[in-house]
């Protein structure tokens, strides 16, 4: 849950639009709830939209709270898809009341009855791409997404090797469980020697010297003569 509402990329141009989008909003959220940068503050703006707009309070709350929080979730980049979704239904709410009606433009000129939805529009698109994209660069969600991944990351190879703890095989340059034996094919194929090649090996290398193997109920077959022992194994046969 966590890493779907914070997992991103590092998109810088993501992370502007976002921190524009937050910029704005705080601004304007600043404006209706504590009544800063010349705004009407909470009580004002309670009766415009309870008078005015026939919300209930509650909801009109609401909409004031969700400005000034979402625009500060956006510049930190903190659950940024909640805060840009936020954002984007306050705006289709103010087209569907209020602005729709006074058409595309805003009042630039002091000709028309009220804005119209332009600004509204950018505000949602910027707004949609933030829930899409994520906060992208420069954002607190990375650093969750980041840590929140790496720790089922971890868990999920703890979990693969059963809890146990590895170590290196040098036999086939893997790690394995401590304590855990490889198995029986492996073992006979890969940890037990071929004695046949050990006991040519062995004779190539002068371990019997130039003895003289023979058999018969005297001698067993594969017995050395007592001469090839003189206090030292003898060296290669010439």
């Amino acid at each position: 849950m966590i890493e779907s509402l914070t997992g991103t990329h590092a998109d810088w141009v993501v992370g502007i639009a976002r921190i524009v989008l937050g910029i704005i909003f705080f601004a304007h959220g600043a404006q209706k709830l504590l009544g800063w940068f010349s705004g009407p503050g909470l009580a004002n703006s309670m009766r415009t939209f309870t008078e005015h707009l026939h919300l209930p309070s509650t909801l009109a709350f609401l909409v004031i709270a969700g400005e000034f929080f979402s625009g500060i979730g956006l510049i930190v980049g903190l659950f940024s898809r909640i805060a840009a979704l936020v954002i984007a239904l306050t705006m289709v709410g103010a087209i569907a009341t209020v602005h729709l009606r006074f058409g595309l433009f805003l009042n630039w000129l002091g000709t028309q009855e009220g804005h119209g939805i332009e600004y509204h529009l950018l505000a949602v698109a910027l707004a949609l791409i933030v829930v899409v994209k994520g906060a992208g660069a420069f954002s607190l969600d990375r650093l969750v997404y980041e840590h929140f991944s790496g720790s089922e990351r971890s868990t999920a190879a703890v979990d693969n090797d059963g809890g146990g703890r590895y170590r290196e095989d040098p036999k086939v340059g893997r790690h394995r469980p401590e304590g855990q034996c490889m198995p029986r094919a492996e073992s006979s194929r890969e940890s037990w020697p071929n004695l046949a090649g050990l006991t040519s090996s062995m004779q190539r290398g002068g371990l019997f010297g130039s003895a003289t193997l023979t058999g018969g109920p005297e001698r067993p077959f594969g017995a050395v003569h007592e001469r090839n022992f003189p206090g030292r194994l003898p060296g290669p046969a010439r």
